[in-house]
């Protein structure tokens, strides 16, 4: 009788440990797909970021002398919040810094326009656009 026993606690045991162990695979690949997904969204936000500077960059310069545009940007990409937008005129682009989950990562949108001055780095989540004869100017 003590046979049967001990060979329904091993089967038992067994189940467990094969469950256990289904469990923790289901688990760990829910936890990649949801960290694509958060991914993705941070992507998404980065690259909308990117177009509403280099959009209005754009506007204003094709709008003409005295053209000026407030532009506010949303105020995180991740949950950690912080992010930096940068404008390269040599390479015609806007770039957007920011650390993901997966690490630092960046977008960029391209410009129409080289022609720029003022602070170009660490942009704010709210700044003005000047079209001062033919050069966009950050204020």
């Amino acid at each position: 009788m003590g046979g049967k026993r001990g060979q329904i606690l091993t089967d038992f045991l067994t189940t467990l440990i094969v469950m256990l162990i289904i469990t923790l695979i289901f688990a760990g690949i829910a936890s990649e797909k949801y960290i694509s997904a958060i991914s993705q969204t941070e992507d998404a936000r980065a690259r909308q970021i990117a177009q509403i500077v280099a959009l209005n960059v754009n506007a204003v310069q094709r709008a003409g002398d005295g053209a000026i545009i407030v532009v506010s940007i949303p105020e995180s990409v991740t949950r950690a919040g912080d992010y930096n937008v940068s404008i390269y005129p040599s390479y015609h682009l806007v770039e957007v810094k920011y650390a993901a989950i997966s690490g630092s990562r960046s977008f960029s949108f391209p410009l129409t326009t080289a022609d720029l001055s003022g602070n170009l780095t660490n942009i704010g989540k709210t700044f003005t656009l000047r079209n001062v004869d033919g050069q966009v100017r950050f204020a």
